[in-house]
């Protein structure tokens, strides 16, 4: 085992300190937790009849690497949650990310992207089971 000294230790105190004094940075543990604090720009999205595909374009290209299947399963679990589980996003009157998506220009047409929309199911998330019949 190794002894240290007062002076190493004294060094470790001093850079801990540093870190303490400064705010850590809120990190987004996942790509669903990042999908969920813009979930409410996605819907908005997707009823002005964006696709999947173009709002995962989109997201990887501002720096969340997405596939629209995904991003599709992914909206369908926030989706699925009921709305008391929710947790509010503190948000401006309209994001930096719906203003960019509006004034870009994409490859497909707005009336074949509305055309083309792709919506996510809507579930109750609520099951609930039947009793057993004597019938087969």
């Amino acid at each position: 085992m190794a002894t240290l000294t007062i002076k190493p230790i004294s060094e470790i105190r001093d850079a801990l300190t540093k870190l303490v004094q400064q705010p850590r940075e809120n990190k987004v543990a996942s790509k669903l937790r990042a999908v969920s604090l813009l979930a409410e720009d996605v819907r908005a999205l997707a009823r002005q009849g964006y696709t999947y595909t173009e709002i995962a374009d989109i997201l990887s290209e501002h720096g969340l690497p997405i596939s629209a299947p995904t991003l599709r399963s992914y909206m369908s679990r926030i989706n699925a949650t009921k709305p008391e589980q929710r947790q509010p996003v503190a948000r401006s009157a309209q994001s930096p990310l719906a203003t960019t998506l509006t004034t870009k220009s994409t490859s497909t047409s707005p009336s074949h992207a509305r055309s083309t929309i792709e919506r996510p199911s809507i579930s109750s998330g609520r099951f609930r089971p039947t009793p057993d019949s004597d019938d087969i």
